[in-house]
């Protein structure tokens, strides 16, 4: 019994292999001309998703460094700016992933 246990898995990974190949055969064909079909439709869709990150880096990169400095200089801004440089590390962590987990679920429901 222990020595046919060995047999019939040798024989059924062969022909799990021989499967494989055939499927292999048959697939490759479709996969090439599936690839060649999406390609150039994944390709023009990552170009109109990053055309706005690369208009925004050329146009709107200093308007944004602007604006953030003048929030630095803003009284209110500023106070609560110093007060978590003076936090110790594992207080600025809990202040600075504090939103974000409690933001998360909702962007799970949305």
């Amino acid at each position: 019994m222990q020595g046919q246990v060995p047999q019939r898995l040798k024989r059924l990974a062969v022909e799990a292999t021989q499967r494989t190949r055939q499927a292999w055969r048959w697939l490759a064909p479709l996969l090439r001309a599936g690839w060649s079909v999406a390609r150039p439709v994944l390709r023009r869709a990552l170009e109109f998703l990053l055309a706005p990150v690369i208009v925004f880096e050329e146009w709107g990169w200093r308007p944004l460094a602007e604006l953030l400095g003048w929030m630095a200089r803003w009284r209110p801004w500023a106070a609560v700016e110093s007060v978590i440089i003076r936090l110790p590390p594992y207080a600025a962590l809990v202040v600075f992933v504090l939103p974000t987990v409690l933001l998360l679920p909702l962007k799970f429901l949305a």
